[in-house]
């Protein structure tokens, strides 16, 4: 018996308990059940906060537990996981990813487990995009590497959920950074036909980056003095130039 299962059965059998001495007390009024009323009262108080929390937090760590599974790359039936960690892949037997499976997306729609990975995807993107941006204002140096991992990461964020916009708009301003218009035109015309209709259509995000795009300019503001793609990142994005 799990911990809400046996929390609400002693709720029950308090709450019975209750109306028991309730009914004496009212037949005798004479009789000593005031305080034990008042504190059952207060037991089935507390308890009840208990269990809310105690759901709230297996929620939670039910989430956490989704959200790390999509982070080492679980694919649903596959017999192994990868995590990319700078060139190592690190590989996990499927019997036990099986079991992970079965318990992290209890409740949850294929749809709704391929944004969360999507969604996981186009975060780590961004992180490499923000390291590129610090570098670059701290150390004016541009660095490739990062630029490369992100684009692998919103590309494996649209592959997870193609109808995620958000990846679609920050792959576009990657390629943008490196030179690739016409790449980057693609990107952003896809994130518009992805857009929610609605009073900030298509997008604060998506204005930003059409506006960098056409003026040629970082988000920050200030026009974009590329260096040429040097030949290592051509060779080793060549799939994605």
């Amino acid at each position: 018996m799990d911990l809400n299962r046996a929390l609400k059965v002693t709720e029950i059998f308090l709450l019975i308990a209750t109306l028991m001495l309730g009914i004496l007390w009212i037949r005798n009024k004479q009789g000593n059940y005031e305080p034990w009323i008042v504190t059952c009262g207060a037991v089935l108080g507390i308890l009840e906060i208990a269990r809310r929390k105690y759901l709230s937090k297996k929620e939670s760590d039910d989430t956490a537990l989704l959200n790390e599974t999509v982070k080492l790359g679980l694919q649903t039936g596959s017999s192994f996981v990868s995590q990319k960690a700078g060139d190592r892949a690190i590989q996990i037997g499927g019997s036990v990813i099986d079991s992970i499976i079965e318990v992290s997306t209890e409740g949850v729609s294929e749809r709704q487990f391929n944004r969360a990975q999507s969604d996981i995807f186009n975060n780590e993107g961004r992180k490499r995009v923000r390291a590129f941006g610090e570098r670059m204002a701290q150390e004016g140096v541009w660095d490739w590497w990062p630029l490369g991992q992100a684009i692998e990461y919103y590309v494996d964020s649209i592959k997870r959920d193609p109808q995620n916009q958000h990846p679609w708009i920050n792959l576009a301003y990657v390629y943008h950074l490196i030179g690739k218009r016409q790449k980057a035109l693609e990107c952003i015309n896809k994130a518009l036909e992805l857009a929610t209709p609605g009073p900030n259509y298509p997008g604060t995000h998506y204005k930003k980056v059409r506006e960098a795009i056409d003026t040629d300019s970082y988000l920050t503001g200030g026009r974009v003095n590329r260096p040429p793609i040097p030949d290592w990142f051509r060779n080793n994005y060549a799939q994605y130039l």
